[in-house]
């Protein structure tokens, strides 16, 4: 019973939009759905989906990743979408080595799943569905399957109620789309305004045995086919209806196609040739497939007008304006920006729009352009006018948008007295670019004062992730300030007020160690013991020092914080550094000689263990001692009734020299900052020359980088890792020095 309703709870949480911040990045999203980021959360999009639940979507950043093979369970989520972040220059998926013929996409048994926006390309098949119910396919560019014999873009077997929409698909070695029924029949297919071409061997679109029932092929173009552009093999063409599709250059339009529909063409779609792909297949304004598509309204294009065919309706680009959705409380002012998706390959010159809002509760303040939206910086100018509930727009200049980001900025002011739960929408009417030339894709979004609140959701973007953990620990030090409402989702333990300790389980909740939060009736081990202790040691005067501060007999130790006074010789504190192991955020505030020290992570400290290291620079001049003292210490959220004191010797350097302390043993440091953007320090001490390499692994196993490679002399060495290149996640740092061998995990958080 305990069980099921963690399980409840945990679905309860899931009912936020995608924040603002993607929309910033030109990416749809679903409107009620937890979002699963990959690599963010977890580094492929298999851990992803393993680790989803119903309704989920799996976010997908740009990059390269290898595809999947999932069969699923009683136990899988189900209507789960998988969202690339568009394409060209987005997510690209190749071959999955475990999938049979090394296809992209593998899924068996699964229900109400929903693939779109990827480039998939270098494997079998794009995607191979087996035994799958309510499967979506949609607005992916599918191209370069030849790694087999049977390549397709869409290979399916015994599917029903599947859609298949919206997707270009071309340089393929067998079929286009390859449906299948050896398993069982092909029920309720709908594949309508797809674009395929250059398929070398057989057709467009081929049912294959079985018994199609109910299923539609409409408003698809089908070019420079080796077969015929629609083929019934093996079986018959029943209620399957074939209507308004443009085939041209194929081997026949048909083969055992008894009865086809109304309005298919036979001619050239006149792509526009001198483009490159993938907008080499937009339609050339004289095209026959304009306005000659399915007259169902189901299939208008976006500007209402009577369909075209194929996956690029006339005038289409593949530009998003996109309103985001933004939290807001009562009586504020919100800030709702309108981004726009790469425009780098097009000369655009202008935009305009027409949005709506409900100004009953949203006043309209001004609409602007900040200094990092694009406009602000090509020179453009902003004009506006606000009729009631409406913003008319012109945005222009004479220097060409580049790149993606903001447009403009529409402030309004809530009203005071609005209810919990409500959502005020935002939406846009019209949209253009260059004076109506082209149309772009619209996203609407709007204000929203939810009514669950998200526990660990410090910066109230919708999800918890570990920048929620950065800002809190830059809360404690002062760096960042929180409003009300943030304090309330921040305080996770439920216990004693905003504290390291939450910081520690808002981190171990997004490596999953958990389901809820203490404060959400979630179980949680709290308890800690342990005492901490300083070392004898000493320092030379022009070095930095490293002084650690162990855990003796530790239990559960997640977080620390205290207070820690210097005395004695002036020195400088430079850095504060977590254990080396899992994710830890540190922070200190203050400055001398009295300072506050924080730090929590996802791998707490048992036995006896370095909790975390002080970073001191000794200045040149300096002589005898400095003393530092720990008061006010708490772990997790014990107070413990201890003071640790340790007085420093300070040898001058005329008499050590610099860099004549000989190490007395190997040690590899925890690396600082850890997590870091976009460098951080690797130190090691050898203590007798030694051959030394220091490598650096991605989560897969692979190298990424070796930082260091040679023969040293005795010393104390730093090796600083530029990780700007590379994307976030964890890696693994590995030193070998002669026959010592040490590694430790680092995060790289951008």
């Amino acid at each position: 019973m305990g069980k099921s309703i963690l399980i409840e709870k945990r679905e309860r949480r899931t009912s936020l939009r995608l924040p603002a911040l993607l929309l910033i990045l030109g990416l749809p999203f679903s409107a009620f759905s937890n979002i699963v980021n990959v690599p963010d959360d977890y580094p492929t999009i298999l851990e992803a989906i393993n680790h989803a639940m119903n309704g989920d979507t799996v976010l997908v950043a740009p990059g390269t990743y290898r595809g999947i093979s999932y069969t699923g369970t009683n136990e899988s989520p189900a209507y789960l979408t998988l969202m690339g972040s568009g394409w060209p220059n987005g997510t690209v998926v190749i071959g999955c080595p475990d999938a049979e013929e090394f296809n992209a996409f593998e899924i068996v048994r699964v229900q109400g799943w929903r693939i779109t926006n990827f480039e998939i390309t270098a494997c079998g098949d794009a995607i191979n569905a087996n035994k799958v119910t309510k499967l979506e396919i949609d607005h992916n560019y599918m191209h370069g399957m030849k790694m087999a014999y049977w390549s397709c873009a869409v290979e399916g077997d015994s599917m029903s109620g599947v859609s298949i929409h919206h997707n270009l698909a071309a340089d393929i070695v067998f079929a286009g789309f390859m449906l299948w029924g050896g398993n069982g029949d092909q029920t309720g297919l709908h594949v309508y305004n797809n674009t395929l071409d250059n398929i070398y061997s057989y057709e467009g679109i081929q049912f294959r045995e079985g018994n199609p029932q109910y299923c539609v092929v409409t408003n698809n173009i089908i070019t420079h086919c080796g077969g015929q552009g629609v083929e019934f093999a093996y079986c018959s063409q029943g209620n399957t209806v074939i209507s308004y599709n443009c085939i041209f250059e194929t081997n026949g339009p048909w083969q055992n196609v008894t009865h086809p529909g109304p309005g298919n063409i036979f001619r050239s779609p006149q792509y526009l040739l001198e483009a490159s792909i993938p907008e080499y297949y937009f339609l050339d304004d004289h095209s026959p497939c304009i306005d000659t598509g399915n007259p169902n309204p189901f299939y208008n294009d976006p500007d209402s007008s009577r369909s075209d065919m194929g996956a690029f309706p006339s005038g289409y680009t593949t530009v998003e304006l996109d309103i985001a959705w933004v939290n807001a409380l009562p009586g504020n002012l919100v800030d709702v920006p309108i981004t726009i998706s790469d425009v780098s390959n097009l000369e655009v010159l202008s935009t305009e729009f027409t949005i709506t809002y409900p100004d009953e509760d949203l006043e309209l303040i001004r609409v602007s352009l900040p200094d990092s939206s694009l406009p602000y910086q090509a020179g453009w100018a902003l004009n506006y006018t606000n009729p009631a509930g409406l913003i008319v727009a012109t945005i222009e200049g004479e220097t060409p948008l580049s790149g993606r980001g903001v447009l403009a900025v529409m402030s309004f002011e809530l009203g005071e007295n609005v209810l919990p739960d409500s959502v005020w929408n935002i939406l846009f009417l019209s949209a253009s670019l260059n004076n109506g030339a082209l149309t772009p894709q619209t996203v609407n979004g709007g204000v929203r004062l939810p009514s669950e609140i998200l526990f660990g959701d410090v910066n109230l973007n919708g999800q918890v992730t570990l920048s929620d953990v950065s800002l809190l620990f830059d809360y404690l030090t002062g760096a960042e300030e929180l409003d009300p409402m943030q304090q309330f989702v921040t305080e996770v333990s439920g216990l004693m007020g905003i504290t390291a300790f939450d910081g520690a389980l808002i981190t171990q909740y997004c490596y999953h160690q958990f389901p809820l939060f203490p404060v959400e009736g979630g179980v949680v081990e709290t308890y800690t013991e342990g005492s901490l202790s300083i070392p004898e040691l000493t320092a030379v005067a022009g070095d930095e020092v490293v002084i650690p501060v162990n855990v003796q007999n530790g239990i559960n130790v997640a977080s620390a914080q205290m207070s820690m006074t210097l005395g004695g010789e002036v020195v400088e504190l430079t850095e504060i550094i977590g254990p080396g192991q899992g994710a830890w955020f540190s922070r200190y505030s203050g400055s001398y000689p009295d300072f506050e020290l924080y730090l929590g992570g996802n791998e707490a400290v048992n036995g006896n263990q370095g909790l975390l290291s002080l970073m001191f620079q000794i200045p040149d001049s300096a002589s005898g001692s400095f003393s530092l003292e720990l008061t006010g210490i708490m772990l997790n959220e014990t107070e413990m009734p201890q003071q640790v004191y340790r007085e420093i010797i300070i040898h001058p350097a005329s008499v050590s020299g610099e860099n004549s302390v000989i190490p007395n043993s190997f040690s590899f440091a925890p690396a600082y900052p850890n997590p870091f953007n976009p460098t951080t320090n690797l130190v090691f001490e050898i203590p007798h020359a030694s051959p030394v390499s220091l490598t650096l692994y991605n989560s897969l196993g692979q190298i990424v980088q070796v930082l260091e490679s040679g023969t040293f002399q005795a010393g104390r060495y730093t090796a600083i890792w530029d990780a700007s290149s590379f994307s976030s996640g964890i890696y693994l740092a590995e030193l070998i020095a002669g026959e010592n061998r040490q590694y430790q995990k680092l995060l790289l958080l951008k």
